[in-house]
């Protein structure tokens, strides 16, 4: 029960702050000397920060539905038909990582059970937070679009970006938040159409991969580590869109950097 509560913790801290939550779910049992938990118990404690997501964006979801419904009946005003285009954005956006789930699960479940290789695909998660953050910086401040200016052409981009990220170690945050900024999007319009996007991700894979939890699992502690994910990942997206506002995505690519070494050098040193 400790072990999974630890690691709900990690998952909640990780999920949406750019640092790759399931490497932190490998690596972090890695460097402990305890059992990786694999693909399942990973997806199901996403399972507490698709929570956290439900209940921090519960007023936009809400709109979002209640307006695209009043649209598709020819019966909404202007905004109706803007959350219907957000549905629409969202849907668009959610194939790729859908597809990529059916048709490569296996490939991804034998990653979990890969660290060295993990912590390298961490790198990449540095990669993209320094790359997205120059690209940023290059774009004069009235050239950056808000939430409204997300287009269906940014939508395929950063669909793709996350389909991308179910590879551990490459953060999905990173590269969706990171992915539209380098399209022109401000961060904070970015971060909240990552977070929007990760609902139906989290909420797909918890579906497909909670089933194949083994025989063992004692459910009353993967509740409880599912619950601790929630309520530290809705903290953290109230963090990260407070941090996004003052504040670059550099710190966190630093992060991944050290955070890899240290796992490399752990796996150099019980060779």
């Amino acid at each position: 029960m400790f072990r999974a509560l630890v690691l709900g913790a990690v998952q909640g801290l990780t999920e949406f702050v750019p640092v790759s939550s399931s490497a932190h779910l490998v690596l972090v049992p890695f460097m402990l000397g305890w059992p990786i938990p694999g693909l399942a118990f990973d997806v199901a404690v996403h399972l507490g920060t698709a929570l956290a997501l439900l209940v921090y964006f519960f007023k936009d979801l809400a709109e979002i539905v209640a307006g695209a419904t009043r649209a598709l009946r020819g019966r909404g005003s202007d905004r109706d038909r803007e959350m219907g285009r957000v549905a629409l954005l969202l849907v668009a956006a959610s194939i790729p990582a859908a597809l990529a789930g059916l048709l490569l699960s296996d490939f991804f479940e034998r990653l979990y059970q890969q660290p060295v290789a993990v912590a390298l695909q961490l790198l990449i998660t540095a990669a993209l937070l320094f790359v997205g953050e120059a690209l940023y910086r290059r774009r004069p401040q009235e050239h950056r679009r808000g939430f409204r200016g997300v287009s269906f052409g940014d939508a395929a981009v950063i669909g793709v970006l996350q389909a991308a990220a179910i590879i551990p170690g490459i953060s999905r945050s990173a590269a969706t938040i990171t992915g539209g900024m380098a399209l022109g999007l401000s961060r904070d319009a970015a971060a909240r159409f990552s977070f929007l996007l990760a609902l139906p991700a989290l909420l797909g894979a918890g579906l497909l991969e909670v089933p194949d939890l083994p025989p063992s699992t004692e459910t009353a502690t993967v509740i409880a580590a599912t619950a601790v994910a929630a309520l530290i990942g809705f903290l953290s997206i109230a963090f990260l869109l407070r941090y996004l506002r003052t504040h670059d995505t550099r710190p966190f690519a630093y992060y991944c950097v050290v955070f890899s070494g240290a796992a490399l050098a752990y796996a150099a040193f019980l060779d």
